[in-house]
């Protein structure tokens, strides 16, 4: 199963992060598997789980709340390929297996050159700021 968290910049895709492990906690410390390091979002802000092709979400008790699709989720809430999260001020594009297709090709995910693959840095999975979608109030 290909699994991406991509990040939406104006509701396109900016960044795709792929989501190797059955589980994956996002906050802003250094030790969470996806790094957010923004004030809005908690040490241990959520996480994202899948067991038998069935995905979760899970607020940690962060301060601003995880949503989904716009509304908060207080507990746990299941995930489809499609549904956007929203983590302090970053919204993340759940894709499986390519779908949503119309967001299946951000440019950082099929790349036409063939590199050489290394083994995943501990910054592969931290945010940039130029890759955050901040909420415009």
């Amino acid at each position: 199963m290909d699994v991406n968290l991509v990040i939406l910049k104006r509701h396109e895709p900016k960044k795709a992060i792929p989501v190797t492990q059955p589980m994956v906690v996002i906050g802003r410390r250094k030790f969470c598997d996806l790094r957010i390091p923004v004030a809005n979002v908690s040490r241990k802000h959520c996480r994202l789980h899948h067991e038998d092709g069935i995905f979760k979400i899970t607020d940690l008790g962060s301060k601003n709340g995880t949503f989904v699709n716009g509304k908060p989720i207080k507990n746990d809430a299941p995930l489809n390929a499609g549904d956007v999260l929203k983590v302090g001020p970053v919204r993340l594009m759940l894709q499986i297996d390519g779908k949503p297709e119309k967001l299946s090709r951000p440019a950082n995910v099929h790349a036409k050159k063939k590199e050489k693959k290394s083994a995943p840095s501990p910054d592969d999975n931290f945010i940039n700021f130029t890759d955050l979608c901040l909420d415009e109030a």
